[in-house]
């Protein structure tokens, strides 16, 4: 290059090349770079630094345009470094100022071509034609440079529109899950204040700490005083203060603080306080904030200590009500021992003497003879009375062994005791498929025969006797809130005879309950309280439902 002059409208146009090229790198991705050169390689750069200095340096606007032009060279291969660094958003913000130097170096250069003077002369000539074709081949790669970055730009401006519109539906998105947030908010500043809770926030890094208004005032302040977290910990109960260190050093290990302690008002009265907290950690899980509730639990405190006085009142209670009941077993055991010997042996002598008599006393008349059968009778009511009682204070024995036996195999034994009356009466008995059981086997024996008994009993008149016996299992949900989560055995007695009325369900298991008078029936009122003091002793549960001529149906729960 021939550096004695400068071609001012060619420096113009590749400069405005430069730009466009420019531009086209950080919109597009352009790779082709020939263009955006380094500011002392382009034709206008060796002009500078080859003769213009030297030779104008005392022109001002020399100096500024090679300021000008060595920034907007240094400043576009910036703004490429960026671009391929990735930080795009940033590159393209910085074109604006390039489009600015380049302004500048548009009008400097004709500032400068006018104080140097009138440029090419006749000399020149040789080389203008040279020089107007490579400015028309320039013109040329201009316009197809302009031309893609016009079909470019419109490229782009529909996928803007197109990013508008997605902006504009996330930024209805965003407001409709901010006013979500900030109704959830409301919710829950609402439920905190319903629950007269307070709450605090524990800046870790920055030690700074925020109470709410009803902390403070569970603390014992006003809530308008400002006080600091110092003072809330002054406020601790000082032989509470090691219940708050300790639980402040686990929440670091857990991420959770909780813990109970007394606090001192100001007026000296002791509160009680609950505290509830978490930890928030960054990235690295180093420990940011603390944040939690406190609740005054005072009211539920004075609660509790008045409850475990009652509790022990009522143990000492309990105690003593046990005491008296074993005393009172005890003195049953004694009276069912003298029933079993000394009140019994009197009974068997008078029907002993009583057949004698009847036997050997020709003279008796027919009143004195049925006087005698009364007696007897009478006297057979009566031990079989001190019998059953005898049996029922047996069931209270503590000292019972459990066995597995087949329900099949009792019921059978039962039936053979049962076999006459069974026979009299022309009654059948059916049975599904038996269960093993675990039970006491003399009473559960004596639990079937007092059912069956009474089955074949109270039937219709002109009606075989008819008793069927069932069982399944069941879930102890369904049976009883006392059952609990376990498996129950359901045993199912029904027969076919007079039944009973539906109010008296429960009322016939109690001790010398009868619902029908001794002439009709006979019997002692005993049989189905055994019978429920034998399914308590298995921790299970009996009930007997019935109507009057539609029998009844005696159901059994025994644990599995």
């Amino acid at each position: 290059m021939d550096l004695s002059t400068l071609d001012f409208a060619q420096a113009r146009t590749k400069h405005i090349l430069f730009k466009t090229q420019l531009r086209s790198i950080l919109y597009h991705g352009q790779t082709d770079q020939q263009h955006v050169s380094s500011h002392t390689a382009c034709a206008l750069g060796e002009w500078i630094y080859g003769l213009a200095l030297a030779a104008y340096g005392y022109i001002p606007e020399v100096v500024e345009l090679e300021k000008v032009h060595r920034d907007i060279h240094l400043a576009a291969a910036q703004l490429i470094d960026l671009y391929h660094l990735g930080h795009v958003e940033e590159a393209r913000a910085g074109f604006t100022s390039v489009e600015i130097m380049a302004a500048n170096l548009m009008l400097l250069l004709s500032v400068v071509e006018n104080k140097i003077g009138p440029g090419q002369t006749g000399s020149d000539l040789a080389g203008a034609s040279e020089r107007l074709t490579i400015s028309y081949e320039e013109l040329q790669q201009l316009r197809k440079i302009l031309h893609d970055l016009d079909e470019r730009i419109s490229e782009e401006t529909v996928q803007t529109l197109r990013a508008r519109q997605i902006a504009t539906a996330n930024e209805h998105k965003f407001q409709h899950s901010l006013m979500q947030i900030q109704a959830a908010e409301q919710r829950l500043r609402l439920a905190v204040e319903a629950s007269d809770m307070g709450t605090f926030d524990w800046d870790l890094e920055n030690q700074e700490f925020y109470s709410s208004p009803r902390l403070v005032e569970i603390f014992g302040f006003s809530a308008k005083d400002v006080v600091t977290h110092q003072q809330l910990i002054a406020a601790l109960h000082p032989g509470d203060l090691h219940i708050r260190e300790k639980a402040i050093r686990t929440s670091f290990a857990t991420g959770g603080l909780s813990y109970e302690a007394r606090i001192v008002w100001p007026d000296s009265s002791v509160h009680w306080v609950r505290v509830h907290g978490k930890i928030v950690h960054d990235a690295d899980s180093k420990p940011l904030r603390m944040y939690g509730t406190a609740i005054d639990i005072t009211q539920q405190k004075t609660f509790t200590e008045a409850l475990e006085i009652k509790v022990k009142e009522r143990t000492a209670e309990l105690e003593k009500s046990n005491n008296a009941l074993q005393k009172s077993n005890e003195e049953l055991a004694q009276f069912a021992f003298v029933a079993s010997h000394d009140l019994q042996e009197p009974l068997r002598k008078i029907q002993t003497f009583a057949t004698r008599i009847q036997a050997t006393e020709t003279a008796l008349t027919d009143r004195g003879k049925d006087y005698f059968r009364r007696m007897q009778q009478a006297s057979m009511q009566m031990q079989q009375l001190i019998a059953d009682v005898l049996s029922y204070s047996r069931m209270n024995a503590t000292e019972q062994h459990v066995e597995v036996l087949g329900l099949g195999a009792l019921l059978t034994k039962v039936q053979e005791q049962l076999s006459e009356r069974i026979e009299t009466v022309g009654a059948t008995i059916e049975a599904d498929a038996l269960p093993m059981l675990k039970v006491i086997p003399y009473q559960f024996e004596q639990l079937l025969s007092n059912i069956l008994s009474n089955a074949l009993k109270y039937i219709k008149p002109g009606v075989p006797p008819r008793i069927v016996i069932t069982a399944d299992t069941v879930p102890g949900k369904a049976i009883d809130p006392l059952a609990g989560e376990g498996v129950y055995h359901r045993i199912t007695i029904t027969d076919n005879g007079i039944g009973f009325e539906p109010q008296y369900s429960e009322r016939i298991f109690q001790v010398f309950q009868r619902l029908h008078g001794k002439h009709e029936y006979e019997g002692t009122g005993i049989g189905l309280a055994i019978c429920k003091k034998i399914v308590d002793n298995h921790h299970g549960f009996i009930t007997a439902a019935g109507e009057p001529g539609h029998g009844a149906t005696f159901t059994i729960h025994l644990p599995v």
